[in-house]
């Protein structure tokens, strides 16, 4: 768990500790994902062109992980350099050490730090509760109906949409043939591929950010058989009308 050798401000706040562990991982691989966010963490802008891509080359790697593997070395990082969470009504801000998260991401010791060393960077998420019958869900951004875009189902989606492409095009001509060429498993293949007939505006949802808060690549892959009834699909996955 996230809280372990960390030290949180909670004040009198009791948050679903699953949602808010899923809430910070989530908004540091976001950041991670972004060259320029990237920088600002790790305050590497004075930084020679070899060690900023062998810190992007570490990052691209950790985002071709599968979910589990990655959430785990995201939980790492955390430990390692976030030296402080404080929570307070609709906001959390995560203090980094920028140093010691360099150090991670580069494969280095954890350096000695000194008052004048230890340069934090922070980072500020707004959330709120939405209501989905009797659950509560912990979600980022200040604005209920904002599109929160999943890339990890973005990337689910379109994946479907490429293999799809390959198998009527010819040029792949079974589902081991691409699990060959991509080098994944032909049965998370099979799984994924009825997800390129999804409903247009189910994927359009999808790609914008506008699907239910629930709706996420590991709920998709559980589902078994996807119905080809586009009305069928709007109510399973409870899109919003």
């Amino acid at each position: 768990m996230l809280n372990e050798g960390l030290k949180w401000a909670q004040s009198a706040w009791r948050l679903p500790a699953a949602d808010l562990e899923k809430l910070v991982t989530t908004s540091l691989t976001q950041r991670l994902s972004d060259d320029r966010q990237l920088v600002e963490l790790t305050q590497l802008h004075t930084a020679d062109a070899a060690t900023l891509q062998q810190v992007f080359t570490k990052v691209k790697h950790l985002k071709d992980m599968a979910d589990i593997q990655m959430q785990s070395v995201i939980q790492d990082l955390i430990r390692t350099a976030i030296k402080r969470i404080d929570i307070k009504p609709g906001q959390i801000t995560m203090t980094f050490c920028a140093a010691s998260l360099k150090a991670a991401l580069l494969n280095q010791p954890k350096p000695k730090l000194t008052s004048s060393s230890m340069e934090v960077t922070t980072v500020t998420i707004p959330f709120q509760f939405r209501r989905r019958r009797v659950e509560a869900k912990l979600i980022a951004g200040n604005n209920s109906n904002a599109p929160t875009i999943d890339p990890k189902l973005v990337e689910t989606i379109r994946d479907a949409h490429r293999w799809m492409n390959l198998l009527t095009s010819g040029e792949a001509t079974s589902v081991d043939a691409i699990a060959e060429l991509d080098g994944i498993p032909a049965s998370e293949i099979s799984r994924i591929l009825p997800l390129a007939f999804l409903a247009p505006d189910i994927t359009k949802s999808i790609l914008t950010g506008k699907q239910p808060i629930d709706l996420t690549t590991e709920r998709l892959k559980r589902m078994g058989k996807l119905s080809a009834c586009w009305n069928e699909q709007r109510q399973v996955l409870r899109m919003p009308n």
